[in-house]
């Protein structure tokens, strides 16, 4: 009964934070900041622009935070719904041309397994795994290069000596060869 859960430790990091307690805001931006800069790293993002997109997404949070309701669910969603909402706005502004696949980016983001996930994200993010070491070892660099290291398929080009058209061509191959694994797991794109 006296332990802390992390739910609990979240509200009360967000009342604390809602109270002006600037360490707490601090703190709060410590341990989300990260993974919603690889978030938006993952997603295709310039460094520079994934920077200036972070305090964006930041200062939403803080502006907005006194409408995070615990009973409607963990504060990482809800984060998370934030991040996803002013990148999409970035792109329709920019109209940004990409062949990147944001679902899958954000499959790869949460691949990181935690004892607190949800059983059912933990074995998810296992299945994607599995399904990722099936793939012919090319194509296992490809999506790494590409997802994981955040790299254009420019770059990859240039590092893996093919052309850039190959390399989209192969990341469409793995990609339904990765959609068709999860679906065999049981798992719907």
């Amino acid at each position: 009964m006296g332990r802390l859960t992390l739910r609990d430790s979240d509200l009360q990091c967000v009342h604390q934070c809602l109270a002006g307690d600037k360490t707490a805001s601090q703190r709060f931006y410590a341990q989300h900041a990260p993974r919603v800069l690889a978030y938006l790293l993952r997603s295709g993002f310039e460094r520079a622009t994934a920077d200036d997109l972070l305090q964006d997404i930041f200062l939403r949070i803080f502006r907005s935070l006194y409408t995070y309701d615990s009973d409607k669910g963990p504060l990482l969603p809800w984060i998370a719904t934030i991040a996803r909402n002013v990148a999409r706005k970035h792109w329709q502004k920019h109209q940004l041309q990409t062949d990147f696949d944001i679902h899958l980016a954000q499959e790869v983001l949460t691949c990181d397994i935690r004892p607190e996930q949800p059983l059912e994200q933990r074995e998810q993010s296992t299945a994607l795994q599995d399904c990722i070491s099936l793939l012919p070892e090319e194509m296992g660099q490809l999506i790494e290069l590409r997802y994981v290291r955040c790299m254009t398929t420019r770059l990859i080009a240039d590092v893996m000596e093919l052309a850039e058209s190959t390399v989209r061509s192969r990341l469409n191959m793995a990609k339904k060869q990765l959609e068709a694994c999860m679906n065999n797991k049981g798992y719907s794109a």
